[in-house]
Parts: C-alpha cells; sequence; structure tokens
C-alpha cells in the first residue's frame, strides 16, 4: 500500500514539474511575441486601465505566474505610462 502512495505522490510532482515547465514556456514564448521596445510605444491606455493592469500584474506576482525580473520590469512600464498620462 506505502509503494502505491509514493509512486502516485512521485506522478503528482513530476506532473507539477511539467505544468511549471509549460508555463514557462508559454511565458517566454509570449515575451519573445512582444514589441522589441514596449517603453517607447505611446500610452494608449487609460489611467483606470493601467491601474487595473498594476493589480493583476501584482496578483500574478503573488500567486507566482510572475518572475520577479519580468514583474520589475512590467511594473516600470506600467508606472512610466501613468507618470505620462500626468
Amino acid at each position: 500500500m506505502t509503494r502505491s502512495r509514493a509512486t502516485w505522490a512521485k506522478r503528482q510532482r513530476q506532473e507539477q514539474k511539467r505544468a511549471k515547465a509549460r508555463a514557462k514556456e508559454e511565458r517566454r514564448d509570449a515575451r519573445h511575441s512582444a514589441p522589441d521596445d514596449p517603453l517607447g510605444a505611446p500610452v494608449e491606455a487609460s489611467e483606470a486601465e493601467l491601474l487595473e493592469e498594476l493589480a493583476l500584474l501584482h496578483r500574478a506576482r503573488e500567486s507566482g505566474e510572475v518572475e520577479l525580473q519580468e514583474f520589475e520590469d512590467r511594473r516600470d512600464h506600467i508606472r512610466i505610462q501613468l507618470e505620462s498620462l500626468q
């Protein structure tokens, strides 16, 4: 009986690793398909939209969906856009 639980737990860990790797690959692909210079792009969003995007970004970081470097880059980009609105 113990052997089957250990095997099940191992399969679960492996599946979690594969899911994490797939998510990482999807984020990497999304980052590569994004424009090369998003900071130079004009502001096209309203203040409310930018604040909502910032809130979503914080939630994604807290849940572990976004790596620290990507979080900081996107946060800085949003802040620059907010400053340019004022």
